[in-house]
């Protein structure tokens, strides 16, 4: 009896030893496959917050809608979000904060509240799973940092970011007309038609 609970003992500490080597290597395999997206920050364009707009919006901050980049998803991308091209048009939203204020600002709070208002008078909310669909079809434009000072509690004061913000999934034969912030609260209602 006692030399097999000793043999049982000793299995366990390996299997406890095996189990930490594979997690340093796992460890070190993911740091190896996350450093060509790494990479792909160091191409992102620079912060140009001065290019066109096609809405803009006085929050305690600027907020700028620039662009409304279609999106066409891949065929993995539509089979793995259930993505229906042939009902839907989806949209990946250009957006900038330029915060001019002393004061650092809580831009993220503001961007969990965006809506967008439709040409059927409907309005549709943020698609992060869309926008995740997007990020992995296509090469950031925009680095990690970007995306991360805009979703921020802590906007820092005099600064600026830019980055692929927001995804909508519009259906087909709809168009988006306008971006607005905290639709259900009209004391804080931010709202602007597209230009």
């Amino acid at each position: 009896m006692k030399p097999s609970i000793f043999i049982i003992i000793i299995a366990f500490l390996l299997a406890c030893n095996n189990n930490e080597q594979t997690t340093e290597s796992t460890t070190e395999n993911t740091a190896t496959e996350t450093n060509p997206v790494e990479k792909h920050t160091d191409d992102a364009l620079p912060v140009n917050v001065s290019d066109k707009t096609l809405a803009t919006l006085d929050m305690g901050y600027t907020f700028r809608l620039h662009e409304m980049v279609r999106f066409r998803p891949s065929e993995i991308m539509t089979k793995m979000f259930k993505l229906d091209d042939s009902k839907n048009d989806f949209y990946i939203i250009d957006a900038s904060v330029e915060n001019t204020s002393s004061d650092a600002q809580d831009t993220g709070r503001d961007m969990l509240s965006v809506y967008f208002k439709l040409s059927d008078g409907s309005t549709i909310r943020n698609s992060l799973s869309l926008l995740s669909a997007y990020n992995a079809d296509n090469k950031p434009k925009y680095s990690q940092d970007q995306y991360d000072q805009l979703w921020s509690s802590k906007f820092p004061s005099n600064s600026t970011a830019r980055s692929h913000l927001f995804a909508a999934n519009v259906p087909e034969g709809v168009t988006v007309t306008g971006i607005g912030f905290y639709e259900k609260n009209p004391a804080k209602n931010k709202y602007s038609d597209l230009n």
